[in-house]
Order: structure tokens, then C-alpha cells, then sequence
């Protein structure tokens, strides 16, 4: 059995807001639409624009910002085993 991960990360030069978020999925089509939703909702953030993206794929997706401060996103899908115990 496996399962896949939306990873999402955010990072800061505001070191507190820095962070990592996983959340599972239990198929590619559910996972890709979490990515989807992720990059719709950094991208409604004020002053994030299409400009922003540096990176933007199915399993993928980053974008940075440097006014009025550095903040960038990475957010992929990978795939997690599951151990059946």
C-alpha cells in the first residue's frame, strides 16, 4: 500500500514564520488537487503574483517573493510506503 505526500514549505528571513506542513493522501489525483489548491491560495496572498512562480508542475511547485521581505514556497508530492503491520 502507499499513500502521498503533499509537502509544503515555507520559508522566511522572518525565521518565526518558517515552517514544513505534510499532509497524506491516499491517491496521485487527491494529492494533485491539494498542490493545486496550495499554489491557488499562496498566489491570493498580497503582492504574490504569476511573477512569483519559479517552478510550477504537476508533482511541483515553488515561488518566491522579495518585497518587502524574502519568502519563498516549495510545495511537491511525494510518495510515502506505508507499512501494514
Amino acid at each position: 500500500m502507499k499513500v502521498f505526500c503533499v509537502q509544503v514549505e515555507h520559508e522566511s528571513s522572518r525565521l518565526s514564520e518558517n515552517y514544513t506542513n505534510h499532509t497524506l493522501w491516499s491517491t496521485l489525483e487527491g494529492a494533485r488537487k491539494a498542490l493545486k489548491e496550495e499554489r491557488a491560495a499562496i498566489l491570493r496572498n498580497p503582492g504574490w503574483s504569476e511573477s512569483s512562480i519559479e517552478t510550477d508542475e504537476d508533482n511541483r511547485f515553488s515561488a518566491y517573493e522579495e518585497d518587502p521581505y524574502f519568502e519563498s514556497y516549495l510545495v511537491t508530492i511525494f510518495e510515502e510506503p506505508v507499512h501494514e503491520g
